[in-house]
């Protein structure tokens, strides 16, 4: 859990500094725009773990329905592989 907060704080922070916007005026473009930039060089697995605090992120601002179709990529599975995100079990947030 703690990771997640961890990358959560670093996603915030990557963003506002590249368009000034916080969590609540995030658009899908700006989670987007990090996982295809600024994971682009990560291992598969570090991608993995950055999409699933990405996805805890969308889930916790109510906007999944709508943003989890756009965020599809590399990104969606350890192994790297690309394939169409199913539905699964929701992210664990923080209680």
């Amino acid at each position: 859990m703690r990771g997640h907060l961890q990358r959560a704080g670093r996603i915030a922070e990557t963003i506002w500094r590249r368009w000034q916007v916080g969590p609540h005026r995030w658009q899908v473009k700006h989670l987007r725009w990090y996982l295809v930039t600024r994971t682009g060089q990560y291992t598969t697995g570090t991608r993995y773990r950055h999409w699933l605090t990405v996805r805890a992120l969308v889930h916790a601002l109510g906007r999944q329905d709508h943003w989890l179709p756009h965020l599809q990529g590399p990104w969606l599975r350890p192994t790297g592989r690309i394939g169409r995100l199913k539905a699964g079990r929701p992210p664990k947030l923080p209680g």
